[in-house]
């Protein structure tokens, strides 16, 4: 009673076993695959040629399967064309003129896929260099401001320095500040300016001053615009 068990477990192991070999090696013959189609796929009788009712007939359980597992639709109507294979037009496809068309099918994507990455990469080449571009622009344009900020402290400063001797003196500083300060209560101090302390302001410490006091204005405009 004990053997008549085991040999029935046993064959039963055995025919799964062999059905899902079976299952294996029909998904490998072609006629479960769903990716490129090989040639016996449409060749159902063997004799080496697909007629055009066998290419019909493949395309038809290929386009069903397809369905059956989710897969879109929308290009159905592209699909391949038996005179597509048919290159001498004799009615029936030879495995090399199969084969052809697969090559020729094979090297029109990869020239499609090529284009692709080549417009992708002149693309980001284009990208890239537009930020160069920008980049260099900023900087051209910070150092024409900084050429402008530096041209105006050469100018103010050769109004304060009557003399021309390269300092302002404290009888000059108050001299032009009269003339164009009208509020002298507002005005800077000469210590101020004068950073050493030695009695004169030199072009560097005026240039600083000059900074200093248009970085003030600027953060009392920015604290009064929030």
């Amino acid at each position: 009673m004990k053997t008549s068990k085991f040999l029935s477990i046993s064959l039963f192991v055995l025919i799964l076993l062999m059905s899902f070999d079976m299952s294996a090696q029909g998904r490998r013959g072609g006629h479960m695959r769903m990716g490129r189609p090989v040639f016996t796929t449409f060749d159902f009788n063997g004799d080496g040629f697909i007629t055009r009712t066998e290419f019909n007939k493949a395309q038809a359980q290929r386009m069903s399967m397809q369905a059956q597992k989710g897969g879109k639709m929308k290009n159905a109507q592209n699909r391949r064309a038996f005179e597509d294979f048919d290159f001498n037009g004799d009615g029936k496809i030879s495995k090399e003129e199969f084969n052809r068309y697969q090559k020729m099918n094979q090297n029109k994507y990869q020239n499609k896929y090529q284009k692709q990455n080549k417009n992708q990469k002149q693309n980001k080449n284009k990208a890239q260099n537009k930020m160069q571009k920008q980049s260099r622009e900023k900087k051209q344009q910070m150092m024409q401001n900084r050429q402008m900020m530096q041209n105006k402290h050469q100018a103010a400063f050769a109004k304060f320095d009557k003399n021309g001797d390269g300092y302002i003196n404290k009888k000059e500083y108050k001299k032009m500040q009269k003339e164009r300060i009208r509020n002298m209560k507002k005005a800077g101090k000469f210590s101020n300016v004068d950073a050493n302390g030695d009695g004169r302001i030199s072009r560097e410490e005026f240039k600083r001053y000059q900074e200093q006091y248009r970085e003030k204005i600027m953060n009392k405009t920015r604290r009064g615009i929030q």
